[in-house]
């Protein structure tokens, strides 16, 4: 019996603090509502921040070039038309790209022009979070 009202106290408390990590996680950031401002630099050095774009329709999508899902749909042509089709429609696109310099993946500033034409990517800025801010 005192074993039983010991796991019941302990999946209420593991509930509780879910819920209040959940509630807090969800409490910064809700669907149709703005996104909280961030400033990064694009690959040319220049400050690009969110609030620019008031007014305006902003896509952030997140960016790892030896992501397998990122390779499959640049590969096949599909990211880019759907960049393209979103620039032709007044839709400002950000490409962020959050890697950790110390990761194998991470892309040296003087290498993010070739990485773009690479790519060939038609993304309004490509920005780069290096301390994982933005991304979380």
């Amino acid at each position: 019996m005192i074993r039983l009202a010991r796991t019941l106290i302990g999946a209420v408390v593991l509930v509780g603090i879910v819920v209040s990590v959940s509630g807090s996680a969800l409490a910064a950031t809700t669907v149709g509502e703005p996104a909280p401002d961030f400033t990064l630099h694009d690959v040319d050095g220049n400050e690009v921040a969110l609030s620019n774009y008031g007014g305006k329709t902003v896509v952030l999508e997140w960016f790892n070039s030896e992501c397998p899902f990122v390779k499959k749909h640049y590969r096949t042509g599909h990211m880019q038309k759907l960049q393209a089709q979103a620039k032709e429609d007044g839709v400002v696109w950000l490409t962020i790209d959050s890697t950790h310099p110390g990761h194998k993946s991470f892309v040296p500033a003087e290498q993010r022009h070739a990485l773009l034409a690479d790519f060939k990517m038609a993304s309004s800025s490509y920005l780069a979070d290096e301390t994982g801010t933005v991304g979380r």
